[in-house]
């Protein structure tokens, strides 16, 4: 039987864990002339034009 036994340092509580967070910056643009909220994909797949109003974004080079 030991006389001493070790104490087990007290563990500080650490920030709470967080949920992961999904990346969604860059997947969704708005139109300058209607406001609308447009996926990145569907706006490349109609050729850089609004589908609501037509509305033609810069196309880069």
């Amino acid at each position: 039987m030991a006389w001493f036994t070790r104490q087990k340092p007290a563990r500080e509580p650490g920030p709470p864990a967080e949920e992961p967070r999904v990346r969604t910056e860059g997947l969704w643009l708005k139109c300058d002339s209607c406001r609308q909220i447009i996926w990145r994909k569907a706006l490349e797949e109609n050729l850089q034009v609004c589908p609501k109003c037509e509305f033609h974004f810069k196309v880069d080079a």
